[in-house]
């Protein structure tokens, strides 16, 4: 009988443990610390200026400059959200994978020790809600809607200090974020369409306030109803976008409606319900007639995984362009 009892207790507790490593896998780790990256021990390809602007927030911004002459009209620039993550991932193997054509790379990071300032991230890159409604408040009670300030910040601050330190190319500047960086790719592509010409997305967070970047998509798409011409003509510049999504960006509604059937559902389960599981592959056939080009592409990877992975494969096309 004790034996019995004992194997259902361990058994029960080999399933909370695989329950808890799966959760750990999916998700980046959002309370990490920051580790020793590239820019402290140095590169061949580039050189690292850092500077910091006191705005919204207090930001840290990490420049890589190529160790090249500037092409004639400047370097193409890759504007790259939740920078303190990122110069975890920077490494010679990821800027050699650029080949000759390397990019300026701007990290735009916080004054923190840690991999994400999660406040801070959910106040910038989350837009703004509908037209007298009050301003959004994720799942885990963090307050947003500060995505519209944050692209003034960038276009103001940001953006002038990087030029005053190398050289870009006005038309060759593009900008990449995942999660709810990816959220704000988006909210900056449909409401500041002109700030960059190259948006990747990386698994974004579509569902957050049940789906209101897709309220800003119509908005979008309302302004601009003919094709990518009329588009290029009134922002003298073409626009690309490129969407990346994995396994877990949304969920499969009938695997959830019946998982959910016989237990209350979440906040957070009903907010990402409330957006379809193809919301992303829609969005990009809605706006490929509207944009100069716009591609979809999904990876069997967790929303975790994604980040690593979509940065690589975002500066090497961006790298090829």
């Amino acid at each position: 009988m004790l034996r019995k009892l004992f194997c259902g207790i361990s058994f029960c507790a080999c399933i909370v443990w695989l329950l808890f490593a799966s959760a750990v896998f999916a998700q980046p780790d959002l309370n990490r610390k920051h580790k020793v990256s590239v820019v402290e021990t140095g590169s061949d390809l580039y050189r690292f200026e850092t500077f910091t602007v006191d705005a919204h927030h207090h930001y840290r911004i990490t420049v890589a400059v190529p160790k090249k002459t500037p092409p004639e009209h400047g370097f193409a620039a890759l504007y790259l959200l939740d920078g303190n993550a990122v110069l975890d991932d920077w490494n010679e193997d990821l800027f050699a994978n650029c080949g000759g054509n390397l990019p300026v790379l701007v990290c735009i990071g916080y004054e923190t020790d840690l991999r994400f300032d999660v406040k801070a991230r959910a106040l910038d890159d989350t837009p703004v809600q509908r037209t007298g409604q009050a301003p959004p408040v994720d799942f885990q009670g963090r307050t947003g809607g500060g995505a519209d300030k944050f692209a003034e910040i960038i276009e103001t601050k940001i953006k002038p200090k990087v030029e005053s330190i190398v050289k870009t190319d006005k038309q060759r500047q593009g900008i990449w974020g995942h999660s709810y960086g990816g959220l704000f790719v988006l909210n900056t592509l449909f409401r500041h369409t002109e700030m960059f010409r190259y948006y990747y997305a990386a698994d974004p967070s579509l569902w957050y306030g049940e789906g209101l970047i897709l309220h800003h998509k119509e908005t979008f798409l309302e302004t601009f109803p003919h094709d990518a011409q009329n588009l290029q003509k009134a922002l003298k510049k073409e626009v690309r976008l490129t969407l990346m999504t994995g396994s877990g960006s949304l969920p499969n509604h009938q695997t959830a409606n019946r998982q959910t059937a016989a237990q209350p559902t979440s906040n957070h389960q009903k907010e990402k319900m409330a957006v379809p599981s193809d919301a992303a592959e829609t969005m990009v056939k809605q706006l490929k007639p509207k944009l100069t080009d716009a591609v979809f592409l999904h990876y069997d990877l967790t929303h975790g995984a994604m980040f690593g992975h979509a940065l690589k494969e975002s500066i090497r096309l961006f790298s090829r362009l």
